[in-house]
């Protein structure tokens, strides 16, 4: 932590960032899985730590938390379609900092995050800085587990996504959460508790 003490947060950060990025996706090789992106898996942290691939998000908390034990704040941003991480600007007249943990830990300036939005949602629509505000933790565990979910259905094993939508529904209580649960429990034969 000292060698990074060098008074001016700027620097601190920026070199927080290239040692983060140099350690987890060069020398530990932490990526995207490229080959099977829907595997379950790919959404359990402890997997993706022995792993080390993932999917953006899980990728992105590995990143968000190394981050925090050096002392520097990194804030999880959600894409349609995708997660990276954010560096709030450090101090006066510095830049906020993107970096992509899927694709390598990829540095993605405001325009990137245009192009990876566009290629992503596969339109013209209009993409601002209102698109990269960061998300709160549990809008962040209510995402993995709802990716969970999606899988689990998906697969047809509806006692696994039934699971994934009780955890949901103790993060966030949504509509479209319970309505979930009757379906899930339908799919199930439950039909009293559906």
């Amino acid at each position: 932590m000292e060698q990074w003490s060098t008074g001016n947060p700027s620097v601190a950060r920026d070199e927080v960032l290239s040692s983060i990025r140099e350690v987890l996706a060069e020398r530990e090789g932490f990526w995207g899985d490229l080959e099977d992106y829907h595997k379950p898996r790919n959404n359990f942290l402890n997997d993706v730590l022995d792993r080390r691939i993932g999917l953006p998000i899980t990728l992105s908390l590995v990143y968000m938390e190394v981050s925090r034990r050096l002392g520097v704040l990194a804030q999880g941003i959600r894409l349609p379609g995708h997660f990276i991480v954010g560096w709030p600007p450090a101090a006066a007249g510095s830049q906020i900092r993107y970096l992509d943990p899927y694709h390598g830990g990829r540095e993605l300036i405001f325009d990137d995050c245009r192009g990876l939005f566009q290629q992503l949602v596969d339109t013209e629509a209009p993409f601002g800085r209102d698109l990269l505000r960061p998300v709160r933790k549990r809008a962040l565990i209510a995402r993995i587990l709802r990716n969970l979910k999606m899988r689990y259905v998906t697969g047809r094993r509806f006692d696994l996504a039934l699971d994934a939508v009780e955890r949901i529904l103790l993060v966030e209580l949504l509509p479209t959460q319970v309505r979930d649960r009757g379906v899930i429990l339908a799919q199930m034969g439950e039909l009293s508790a559906a």
